[in-house]
C-alpha cells in the first residue's frame, strides 16, 4: 500500500513539474478541470495549467465567455445541470457558455 502511495505521489509530482514549465507543451499534462483563466494573449484557457503550458501569462478576465465566443472551452464531461432558462446542460461549463445561470433541478 505504501508503494502505491509513493508511486502515485511521484507521478503527480512529475505532472506538476511538467505543467509548471511555461511553454513546455510537449510534456505538459494538465487536469481536465473547467476553471477558466484569461491569457495575456487574449485567449481563455481551460485552467491555469493549460495557460502555463501554452507559455502564456494569466491576466484578469474582462468577462466570462459566451456561447458565441470561440474561446469557450468545456470538458467532455457529463454532469448535467439545469439552467435558469429551463434547459438541461451537459455540465456547468456548457451552461455558463450559453450565458445562463444554473438553478436547482426540479
Amino acid at each position: 500500500m505504501k508503494k502505491l502511495l509513493i508511486i502515485t505521489v511521484g507521478l503527480l509530482s512529475i505532472g506538476m513539474i511538467a505543467c509548471s514549465k511555461k511553454g513546455n507543451t510537449k510534456n505538459c499534462i494538465c487536469p481536465d478541470i473547467y476553471a477558466p483563466v484569461c491569457g495575456a494573449d487574449g485567449k481563455t484557457y481551460l485552467n491555469y495549467c493549460e495557460a502555463l503550458c501554452a507559455g502564456v501569462d494569466t491576466v484578469a478576465c474582462a468577462e466570462l465567455p459566451t456561447e458565441d465566443s470561440t474561446d469557450c472551452i468545456c470538458p467532455a464531461l457529463y454532469a448535467p445541470v439545469c439552467g435558469s432558462d429551463g434547459q438541461v446542460y451537459e455540465n456547468y461549463c456548457r451552461a455558463i457558455c450559453a450565458g445562463v445561470d444554473t438553478v436547482a433541478c426540479p
